[in-house]
């Protein structure tokens, strides 16, 4: 399981040398992330005085954890509203010009990383 991968690669952190350490892990969801957290954690690596940790997606629980969880915004909510409203217009104009929108994605900065000077 994810969680047990977590514990060994926290493990093997402990092991190297601190020059050859990560200093950060973005993960690709904020569950894995928050799994990561748990992992780190149970090891006795501090978050984030040893490792800073990125989450992407945002849940709304991400900023309940201990540290709250640094996250990338993607929008989905707004993502899937935009698409269903170009598919609605498709449907009703199937000739009308294509549009393209960007959503930029934002990073919500919470205590799970550390400031770097």
């Amino acid at each position: 399981d994810f969680y047990r991968c977590c514990r060994q690669f926290a493990h093997r952190w402990k092991r190297a040398a601190a020059d050859e350490r990560p200093t950060a892990v973005l993960s690709h969801n904020d569950q894995v992330a928050m799994t990561a957290i748990a992992a780190f954690t149970a090891e006795g690596i501090n978050i984030p005085g040893d490792i800073s940790i990125i989450g992407y997606d945002n849940l709304p629980e991400s900023g309940y954890l201990n540290p709250p969880l640094t996250s990338i915004d993607n929008h989905v909510e707004r993502q899937m509203h935009l698409s269903i409203d170009r598919l609605l217009k498709r449907i009703a104009q199937p000739d009308a010009p294509r549009c393209v929108e960007t959503i930029e994605p934002e990073l919500i900065l919470r205590a799970s990383v550390r400031t770097v000077s």
